[in-house]
């Protein structure tokens, strides 16, 4: 199976719809990783990250491979750190840009339907 952004996001949205606890789905994502060591690297940086007080060195230390797989991985940072929260996810899409906005802003829409 190849890895690429849209599967992976498409698979987060799944999860999403899915209604899938927040806490899971950092697991369901690394099952996907499939060889791919950036992906797998930026994901397992997530879970080193969720006690860390500041939300601006985790997502610094998160994002710092770059690339697609960083800007998930800071997504989905987000998404467990918040605990899967509607209103902190829609302040988190106002303080963010770009590839992290849009699929913090997919994985609402999925949760809610959309």
């Amino acid at each position: 199976m190849s890895v690429d952004c849209n599967f992976v996001c498409e698979t987060l949205c799944q999860l999403a719809r899915d209604s899938v606890p927040h806490h899971r789905i950092l697991n369901h994502l690394l099952a996907l990783t499939d060889g791919d060591e950036a992906l797998e690297l930026a994901l397992l940086r997530v879970g080193h990250c969720l006690a860390w007080g500041s939300e601006y060195y985790a997502l610094a230390h998160i994002g710092q491979s770059g690339g697609w797989q960083a800007h998930l991985a800071q997504a989905v940072y987000l998404i467990v750190r918040t605990q899967g929260d509607t209103e902190a996810i829609q302040r988190a899409i106002v303080r963010t840009e770009g590839l992290v906005q849009t699929i913090l802003s997919c994985y609402l829409d999925a949760r809610a339907g959309v």
